[in-house]
């Protein structure tokens, strides 16, 4: 069996060529899996864990669910002030890779949804702080440090 990401990245490969494909089954396993959704506050929670590990998994997990879903949560539970605040608080401590992927993650999160970018500016739990340093501070990784300028220019429109 090919898995739903498969079988969405082969549907938008023949889509491109041949304008006329059948989307439906692809349609279907995003509208079916879309359920993951609801993980997201709980994968956002599992970045305080100490095990690298359980990072790696949970920074890519949320990648791959919001390039799949962009910012739509049933309860926009992205940006609850919980999830923001821990995000705060985990982010500058991430290793690059972790750090390039959430911001990446944020940015979509961002992109795919107004109602995230209002719900930052009422309340970040001090998110915007952080990727205002992300945005200024040299770093080591040029990717951090850019989509984190995207990110504040996104906020700040």
């Amino acid at each position: 069996t090919q898995s739903t990401w498969d079988v969405v990245r082969v549907t938008l490969q023949q889509k491109q060529s041949q304008p006329n494909t059948d989307t439906s089954r692809a349609e279907a396993l995003l509208q079916r899996n879309k359920v993951f959704m609801e993980l997201l506050s709980a994968l956002i929670s599992t970045l305080k864990l100490p095990d690298p590990e359980v990072q790696d998994l949970s920074c890519n997990i949320l990648f791959i669910l919001v390039q799949l879903y962009g910012g739509a949560s049933e309860d926009d539970s992205i940006t609850q002030e919980t999830n923001l605040k821990t995000l705060a608080q985990v982010l500058p401590n991430l290793d690059l890779k972790k750090q390039r992927i959430l911001v990446r993650f944020f940015k979509r999160v961002l992109t795919s949804n107004p109602v995230h970018v209002a719900r930052l500016r009422e309340n970040d739990g001090g998110l915007v702080n952080v990727i205002n340093k992300l945005a200024t501070t040299q770093h080591s990784d040029v990717t951090v440090g850019s989509v984190a300028q995207d990110i504040l220019k996104l906020i700040n429109q």
